[in-house]
């Protein structure tokens, strides 16, 4: 066998084990690809914060110290911020990517679509800090100790909202039956001569 027929056979060796050994490329496989998004690195240069996104779905938020153990991972997060101070991790946390998208297919009102939240974790430790409905937050750029956040509307007290209904369906009921209880007693009067007819007539219109 000459050199050049065994070179051919060997290729088409290679390429064979490699097409065995490998998954064909289809959207499904590209479905399953992640990236590293946004990323930052605290001022002390002891803490990195990145974003591993999938192609669809929900990503996740990852807080790690670059040299002992300590990791945190906030599902959905996104726009991370580092303090100053490189004492805090503020985040914004999507709603599950599943629940907004059945909401935009049921053609949700803007005020009724689901909403972000907000996560302040303090480097180094266990202490997490969850605040739901928040629209936007902003902390200073030369200074710590401090967040503003912009909370979303708040929803609508519906138990609030339903007592005053019966109530006032109540006063009417017992209004409309006292002034019932009166044309009867007037009319008994009317009949044993104690009140004039006009009376009755009067009383009758109130009932109504």
């Amino acid at each position: 066998m000459n050199k050049i027929a065994l070179s051919v056979l060997l290729a088409m060796l290679c390429t064979a084990g490699f097409s065995q050994n490998t998954k064909p490329l289809t959207h499904a496989v590209y479905d399953g690809w992640k990236s590293v998004g946004e990323r930052s690195i605290s001022n002390d240069g002891n803490y990195v914060v990145y974003a591993i996104n999938p192609q669809e779905g929900d990503g996740e938020m990852i807080v790690q110290h670059i040299n002992s153990g300590y990791k945190k991972t906030v599902k959905r997060g996104y726009g991370a911020v580092i303090t100053e101070d490189s004492k805090y991790a503020i985040i914004k946390i999507k709603p599950e990517f599943q629940e907004t998208r059945q909401a935009k297919i049921k053609k949700k009102r803007p005020d009724d679509m689901p909403k972000d939240s907000l996560v302040v974790i303090e480097l180094g430790t266990e202490n997490i800090v969850k605040i739901p409905r928040v629209k936007s937050f902003k902390v200073p750029q030369k200074a710590a100790g401090w967040v503003a956040y912009h909370l979303e509307k708040p929803l609508p007290d519906t138990s609030a909202k339903k007592k005053p209904v019966v109530d006032s369906l109540k006063v009417k009921i017992d209004m409309l039956t006292k002034l019932a209880d009166s044309l009867i007693r007037q009319s008994l009067d009317s009949v044993k001569g104690n009140i004039e007819k006009e009376a009755v007539i009067n009383a009758a219109k109130k009932a109504v």
